[in-house]
C-alpha cells in the first residue's frame, strides 16, 4: 500500500517549531528552534516544488529536520548537519610553518576551503594574509595555551562591535580544542606536520555563532571582516565604469529614485585601498555560467590579491578559497561588474 503525504500536515508540523531564524552570536534553544524552522521550510517547499522521483529523499531529510535526527548522508553543505556528523583532529597539527620559499608563516596559499559553505570567512582570511598588518593579525590572534589529553587547545581573539559606541569594536575571546567538523577549512602539509590556524581560526568563528551549522551555508563577508579584524568594513555595489552618456542616464535615473545609488568601485580607489594594504573582497552574482572564460563562480567571495596595469588597463587578480592550486584569476577591471555584485572592503590597521 503507497502512503499517501499530506503538504498541509507537513506544514503544521513547520509551523509548530519557531518564528524567526536566530539573530544573536550566541545560539540558544529557543534561536536553534528558529533555526530548524527556517531549514524545515525550505524542506517543505523542497518536497512541494520538487520532481516525484526525490521526494523521498526529501521528506526523509524533511522528517529528520523536524525530529531532530542529523543528517549525516548528504555531502551537500546545504543539508549535511555538520555539528552532528562525527568530528575529525589533525594529526601532527602546528599553528604556523613557513614553507620552501615562503617570506612569512602565514600565507594566502594556506587557506582552502572545503565542505563548509563558508567562502565568505576563508577570502577575507586569504585578503589579511595577503598583506603584512593582516598576517600580524593573524599571529596576535591565536595562542595555543595548553595540551588536554594530547589535544591542543586554543584560544582565538574574535571582535565585536561595542553595543554603546557603534564604530567601535571589544575583543572577544574563543577557546576551542583542535576537535574540528568534517569539513573543516584544510590543514596545509608542512613536511611531517599539518598548518592548522585557518581551521583554529574556522571553528572559533562557529563556536562564537553557535556551531558549524550556522556558519556553513553562507554569510556577511563584511561581518566577517570586522570580526576578525575589530575594524569597520564597508560594502560596496559595483556599477560599470561610467562613460559620459551612461553617466548622465544613470544620474537622471537616480534623480527620479528609478535606480539607487552607488558609489561603484573606482579603478583608482581600488588601486589605492590595495597600496594601503586594505582588505578587499569581491562577491560573484549569484547567477553565473559555469565554466566561464574567467573562471568564476556564482555566490562566491574571492579575495582580492592584487592590481596591475594591462594591454587594455587595469587587471584585477583575485584568488578563490576553493582553488588547491592557489592560483589567481585575472580580470579586466571593465569586467568587474559582469562577474561580481558587490566588494567588501576592511583593513588590518
Amino acid at each position: 500500500m503507497t502512503n499517501a503525504i499530506d503538504p498541509r500536515a507537513l506544514r503544521r508540523r513547520v509551523d509548530s517549531i519557531g518564528d524567526e531564524p536566530p539573530r544573536s552570536p550566541v545560539a540558544s534553544s529557543a534561536e536553534t528552534q528558529r533555526s530548524e524552522r527556517v531549514v524545515a521550510y525550505e524542506r517543505y517547499e523542497d518536497f512541494v516544488s520538487g520532481d516525484p522521483d526525490s521526494k523521498p529523499t526529501v521528506l526523509q531529510h524533511f522528517l529528520g529536520s523536524l525530529s531532530g535526527k542529523p543528517n549525516c548522508e548528504s555531502d551537500s553543505y546545504q543539508d549535511r548537519d555538520f555539528d552532528h556528523c562525527g568530528t575529525e583532529t589533525i594529526p601532527r597539527p602546528v599553528l604556523f610553518a613557513k614553507q620552501g620559499a615562503e617570506l612569512d608563516e602565514v600565507e594566502p596559499s594556506d587557506v582552502l576551503q572545503s565542505g563548509l559553505g563558508d567562502c565568505y570567512l576563508l577570502a577575507p582570511l586569504i585578503a589579511m594574509a595577503n598583506v603584512p598588518e593582516g598576517r600580524a593579525t593573524i599571529k596576535a590572534a591565536i595562542a595555543e595555551r595548553s595540551i588536554e589529553a594530547g589535544t591542543p587547545v586554543y584560544t582565538v581573539t574574535l571582535h565585536r562591535r561595542d553595543p554603546i559606541l557603534q564604530d567601535s569594536f571589544v575583543p572577544v575571546q574563543v577557546t576551542v580544542s583542535g576537535v574540528y567538523a568534517h569539513g573543516q577549512a584544510e590543514p596545509r602539509d608542512a613536511g611531517e606536520l599539518h598548518e592548522v590556524w585557518p581551521a583554529v581560526i574556522e571553528k572559533a568563528y562557529a563556536q562564537y555563532l553557535g556551531g558549524y551549522n550556522q556558519i556553513a551555508r553562507g554569510g556577511s563577508v563584511a561581518f566577517a571582516m570586522e570580526t576578525l579584524t575589530g575594524k569597520p568594513a564597508e560594502v560596496i555595489v559595483l556599477e560599470p565604469p561610467l562613460g559620459p552618456v551612461t553617466s548622465l542616464v544613470q544620474t537622471a535615473l537616480r534623480a527620479l529614485r528609478i535606480m539607487p545609488s552607488g558609489p561603484g568601485y573606482a579603478a583608482h580607489r581600488l588601486k589605492s585601498d590595495l597600496d594601503t594594504h586594505k582588505l578587499v573582497v569581491f562577491v560573484s552574482h549569484p547567477v553565473l555560467a559555469v565554466p566561464n572564460e574567467r573562471g568564476v563562480s556564482g555566490f562566491h567571495a574571492y579575495a582580492v590579491v592584487g592590481m596591475q596595469d594591462g594591454a587594455d588597463g587595469p587587471v584585477v587578480k583575485v584568488r578563490d578559497p576553493l582553488d588547491a592550486m592557489g592560483q589567481s584569476l585575472s580580470i579586466p577591471y571593465g569586467e568587474l561588474s559582469h562577474w561580481f555584485k558587490f566588494a567588501s572592503v576592511g583593513s588590518a590597521r
